[in-house]
């Protein structure tokens, strides 16, 4: 009988990463398990509904893991050390016919109940499989102020060795023996097209009458990832002031958004909305010009065909877009307001397809000529099942 495929999905990013490996392994009619750890609702995600309509698609939910799997005391923590323990990972996996574990980046011994699943698929000989949690755009290590204070203090980056205990780790800084680079399966041209098909356009009444103006969204980056606030907070106060723009600032899936004084200060212009819940595939969609330094999003909105600029003064790290050619670059707040207006003006010079070619190259198909890289990635997964 075949063998299910398990993966862990304990949040948004989860989802957005591994959607489009279960898209091509659902359409091969693998079976697809899904399990959610986190506090996340995964059942009303858009992919999931999606995915839900597919016979061989299920949503697994231990008895008592909605709750107790959500408690950080230390009765719940006990409880749950109790009742989820290795007899129980090994029944489970053996009740649910799993043939292989998937997971996103994570340390394999650091879960609760996840890893007591990723000891017992061990003991039954099937196999541990790790993909990217998100894309990674620094070519620099010290990236965030933790980074920089962990090596001050121990002459070190991180180590990441424990992850060498997957079978297969679909991402960097592991044992070659492990790793493997597959490319990106979220920024697939292919995947991106179909990832929009799961939202409705974006609509703003607030912002529809300002049809003369550059519609531009502002992506708001992790603000402790080496980010001048304030002069990302004076850009976005020129961008909201000029008469050329309506502008939605998008905040960062992970939690990161602007202080509360300057969303006030923001609620004052009519061109202006701060949006946290609307999918950034639809902003894209909505956009004529995306602004962008410190998320992947960017390439999105690349393979879409919007123009980027990259406002790289705004922050100390260096980035695949960074003279890329791919990208507008931006070296000051007039250099923006200049490319701006050039967009307004229809002016706005093109860029080189072949350097947009080289980028996603390197970014989306790991080296290789354009590809299929989830038809790849759900090779390299199926030859492993047990």
């Amino acid at each position: 009988m075949p063998k299910n495929l398990l993966f862990f999905l304990n949040n948004y990013n989860d989802v957005d990463q591994a959607a489009p490996l279960i898209s091509t392994l659902l359409e091969e009619a693998r079976g697809v398990k899904v399990i959610c750890l986190g506090h996340y609702d995964l059942k009303n995600d858009p992919r999931i509904r999606f995915f839900s309509h597919y016979e061989s698609f299920v949503i697994v939910t231990p008895k008592y893991l909605p709750t107790a799997g959500r408690s950080t005391g230390i009765i719940q923590k006990l409880w749950r050390r109790i009742v989820f323990n290795p007899v129980f990972a090994v029944s489970f996996l053996k009740q649910h016919k799993i043939g292989l574990c998937i997971y996103t980046w994570c340390n394999p011994t650091g879960k609760g109940f996840q890893t007591r699943i990723f000891w017992a698929a061990q003991k039954l000989k099937i196999k541990n499989v790790c993909i990217p949690h998100g894309q990674n755009i620094f070519l620099n290590f010290d990236v965030n102020q933790h980074l920089i204070d962990f090596h001050q203090r121990t002459r070190r980056w991180p180590d990441f060795s424990p992850r060498n205990k997957f079978d297969l780790y679909i991402e960097w800084g592991m044992d070659p023996k492990v790793i493997v680079e597959l490319g990106s399966m979220r920024f697939n041209p292919a995947w991106v097209k179909k990832h929009l098909t799961f939202y409705r356009p974006y609509q703003n009444k607030k912002l529809e009458r300002f049809t003369d103006r550059v519609k531009i969204v502002f992506f708001i980056p992790h603000w402790h990832y080496n980010v001048d606030y304030q002069k990302t907070i004076n850009l976005i106060s020129l961008l909201a002031e000029s008469s050329l723009t309506a502008l939605v600032i998008k905040g960062h899936t992970r939690g990161h958004r602007l202080q509360q004084v300057e969303i006030n200060n923001l609620a004052h212009y009519p061109c202006v909305e701060i949006d946290r819940n609307t999918p950034s595939s639809t902003l894209i969609a909505w956009a004529d010009l995306v602004i962008n330094f410190g998320s992947s999003i960017g390439l999105e909105a690349i393979v879409t065909g919007r123009a980027v600029i990259n406002p790289f003064f705004l922050h100390r790290n260096k980035t695949i877009f960074d003279s890329s050619g791919a990208v507008y670059d931006a070296s000051s707040l007039d250099d923006v307001m200049r490319l701006v207006s050039l967009v307004k003006n229809g002016a706005l010079p093109a860029l080189s397809e072949s350097a947009t070619t080289r980028l996603l190259t390197s970014e989306i198909y790991g080296g290789a000529k354009a590809q299929d890289t989830a038809a790849i990635y759900c090779r390299a997964v199926i030859a492993r099942i047990a």
